[in-house]
């Protein structure tokens, strides 16, 4: 996706097919284009989204002190990380670097009243198809209303589903300054005698301050560097912002049993390069991937040779500033020598073991929500 424009230079599906040779399509494939059509729970890409909101509140700044327990309780309902870990004293930044459900939590928490963050999500393009008239695309869904355990999934992207398109909107918009341009696929129409008359200019909203994406955006650069999920993500010369993201993967029919609920995971990684003036935007995404499941080790590679591929085809110069350098760790902390002096801080309160370990419920592209709380596989 062109950042400046939000065209789409280039879609593409595997298995695939060709749509002239119907009758010899692989074994596998289906006959439908996923980035349009299919909707999926983002799990940790949608971080962005609550840390976003809740820059643009002011309720956190990048170098916030967030205190992050073993565990979080929540209603009846108690939040880890994917990994465990004690008492971390991350920062916002860090929050995003390390991808914390439960720092998500606690830095979004103010997003909760007037239920703030759904508003977001709609100005973000969530909830609704992108404009674009893509045959059959899903609109994914978004809650109505914020209530019980669904108030704090959805800060770390469970309990919503969107469509592969939508979700590189949301980093087409800070990439842009907080513009979000609605996404195209066709630029024009020539007739039979050659005239060629351009679509109409898509519609424009300005969903966060400039001063809040540019914030965002060198957060970002965080998940890349040597203390984030994705720090193999790296094309020489070029600084590059994106999130990942691991996420229980809704099925309307199980293997093991035959009913809808929850079976392997989707992996993403959604980014931008170069960071420092963004050209394109590129998303990944894997459905039930086989060789390991945390996005950051298996759509992140795919994404480092694709954008290194754009970035050369386009001639598009490298970053000449260095990196941001905004603090994952509080002054005098780190993983390996926890024992410095945190400053006040955001902070969530410990639970006992004993209590239920969910993440909460989830929701399905068109069909209501698993009764049976997903397991959170969202941290990578």
């Amino acid at each position: 996706m062109d950042v400046k424009t939000a065209q789409l230079l280039a879609v593409a599906n595997y298995p695939t097919f060709d749509p002239n040779n119907l009758a010899n399509a692989p074994t596998g494939s289906t006959l439908a284009n996923k980035a349009f059509q299919e909707a999926f729970e983002p799990g940790s890409t949608a971080k962005v989204l609550s840390l976003s909101a809740a820059l643009q509140e002011g309720l956190i700044t990048p170098s916030t002190p967030i205190t992050v327990p073993s565990e979080l309780k929540k209603l009846d309902k108690t939040f880890k990380d994917s990994e465990e870990h004690g008492v971390e004293e991350l920062t916002a930044t860090g929050v995003l670097a390390k991808s914390s459900n439960m720092g998500t939590i606690i830095a979004s928490d103010g997003l909760r009243q007037n239920a703030k963050i759904l508003r977001y999500f709609t100005d973000f393009g969530l909830g609704r198809t992108s404009g674009i008239g893509f045959p059959a695309e899903s609109a994914g869904q978004i809650p109505k209303t914020l209530h019980d355990t669904n108030q704090y999934t959805i800060m770390f992207g469970q309990g919503l589903s969107v469509n592969a398109v939508q979700a590189a909107s949301v980093y087409q918009t800070i990439a842009n300054g907080g513009v979000r341009v609605a996404p195209s696929l066709v630029a024009g129409e020539a007739a039979a005698d050659g005239t060629y008359t351009p679509v109409k200019a898509p519609a424009q909203q300005q969903v966060l301050r400039g001063d809040v994406a540019h914030e965002m955006s060198e957060m970002l650069e965080s998940v890349t560097g040597d203390d984030g999920t994705a720090s193999k993500v790296r094309v020489p010369g070029y600084r590059i912002a994106g999130k990942t993201g691991t996420a229980d993967r809704y099925v309307d029919k199980r293997a093991v049993d035959g009913k809808p609920g929850y079976e392997g995971y989707t992996a993403s990684f959604i980014g931008y390069a170069p960071a420092g003036n963004p050209r394109f935007v590129i998303a990944v995404m894997l459905q039930r991937p086989l060789n390991g499941h945390y996005g950051g080790l298996t759509a992140g590679p795919v994404f480092t040779s694709v954008m290194r591929y754009a970035l050369g085809k386009y001639g598009v110069p490298p970053d000449t500033a260095p990196a941001p350098n905004f603090p994952v760790w509080q002054p005098g902390y780190s993983a390996d020598h926890p024992n410095g002096a945190p400053l006040p801080a955001l902070m969530g309160p410990s639970a006992a073991r004993n209590t239920t370990t969910s993440a909460g419920t989830g929701a399905a592209a068109t069909k209501s929500p698993s009764p049976t709380p997903s397991t959170d596989a969202t941290r990578r």
